[in-house]
């Protein structure tokens, strides 16, 4: 399985080089907050997904792998990230893991299908959403971790 892996210089071939600039640190405290990263390998769930974000206000940029999503994040700007769990390749817990090497205070929910997940794998998301839940559960999420001050 592949990992992405991060070191003071470099990332790995798989992703490869980017760190996010300390000038793009208050871009994330000032700008409004409508622009989701979703990842998620299964195409209808991602265009599933994306119709709800889209129909909640949000504005949508769609991966179909963690090594996608992380690639999309270091180029542009993300208020908050919604990744499922089991995605082939790198799953959505490791992609949440490089995503905080580089940016530590971004919202991330882990929306996932799976009834129990391993401990470690909320360590290093915001959230845990169920997708056989209500999608009302997913937009309060979103809006309580995209809209913190309200």
């Amino acid at each position: 399985m592949s990992k992405i892996q991060c070191t003071e210089r470099t990332w790995n071939p798989v992703v490869g080089y980017a760190k996010l600039p300390a000038a793009c640190q208050n871009c994330y405290l000032t700008s409004p907050r409508n622009v989701i990263l979703h990842a998620d390998d299964d195409s209808a769930q991602r265009h599933l997904s994306r119709a709800l974000f889209e129909n909640w206000g949000f504005t949508v940029f769609g991966a179909s792998s963690g090594e996608e999503a992380f690639k999309l994040f270091v180029k542009q700007h993300f208020d908050v990230v919604v990744l499922d769990y089991r995605m082939s390749g790198v799953t959505g817990v490791e992609t949440a893991s490089a995503i905080r090497e580089v940016y530590p205070a971004i919202p991330i929910i882990l929306y996932t299908s799976e009834v129990e997940l391993p401990p470690h794998a909320l360590r290093c998301v915001s959230r845990m959403v169920q997708k056989a839940g209500d999608p009302e559960s997913l937009r309060d999420a979103l809006l309580l971790l995209a809209l913190p001050c309200m």
